[in-house]
């Protein structure tokens, strides 16, 4: 499954490339400039996300992959704006802050 079919199915307000799986779930906060945005928890995800959005039927991916090795259907992290007021950029230095 491509990157832009996992972007259409979990429709994530932020989507950041890391290297290691699931290192977000070790994040207390994510510091954007001046800005900071505290990790409020990780994300269960439903059945939903395993719905085709071009044919609309229920597949067994991604969530079969994603519990292959893990027994949660958790998949990102919740995080709370400091500031409502900010505005994020495209190039913007996303600095993860580690538990």
């Amino acid at each position: 499954m491509s990157v832009s079919d996992l972007v259409q199915r979990f429709r994530p307000n932020l989507l950041l490339e890391t290297n290691e799986p699931f290192v977000e779930e070790s994040w207390s906060s994510l510091k954007i400039g001046c800005e900071e945005l505290k990790v409020q928890g990780n994300c269960t995800r439903c059945g939903a996300v395993c719905t085709n959005p071009t044919k609309g039927v229920r597949e067994a991916e991604p969530l079969a992959t994603l519990t292959q090795n893990r027994e949660i259907t958790q998949f990102g992290i919740y995080v709370e704006i400091s500031n409502p007021a900010m505005v994020l950029k495209r190039g913007d230095i996303i600095q993860p802050v580690f538990k």
